[in-house]
């Protein structure tokens, strides 16, 4: 079978998860825009209390920190790999105020700069999370 095409890829990465880690992990994206995303968001929308989902990333050996900064960097690789977005508008996409933060972030996660991961074309769909 073909590879797939431009469409059909945004077509997967944005159809719904089937499983609740996946649909949070989707939900957190989406309110990234606003910054970052208070933990008793996310358990409301996971529909659990705070400590119970606190216990829930335990289990997967998370903190809620870890959890953003893992959609934060997945986010991140998948807008790398579209040329045409500017690098200030991905930092926004990710709730940082300033394109600066984004850029320690992500230097953090890779060893490499948002502009030489994009420049080398790191943007690798099995990029592993920090």
């Amino acid at each position: 079978k073909a590879p797939p095409t431009t469409d059909e890829h945004t077509l997967w990465s944005s159809a719904p998860a089937r499983d609740l880690p996946g649909s949070l992990r989707q939900a957190l994206g989406a309110l990234l825009r606003e910054g970052y995303p208070d933990i008793n968001v996310a358990a409301e929308l996971a529909g659990i209390s705070v400590r119970t989902f606190q216990r829930w990333l335990a289990v997967d050996d998370l903190c809620y920190s870890r959890l953003i900064d893992q959609v934060r960097f997945e986010t991140a690789c998948r807008l790398l790999g579209e040329p045409d977005i500017p690098q200030i508008e991905i930092a926004l996409e990710l709730g940082y105020s300033d394109p600066a933060n984004f850029t320690r972030a992500f230097r953090r996660w890779t060893g490499v700069s948002p502009r030489a991961f994009r420049r080398q074309g790191l943007a690798l769909p099995g990029a592993s999370p920090p």
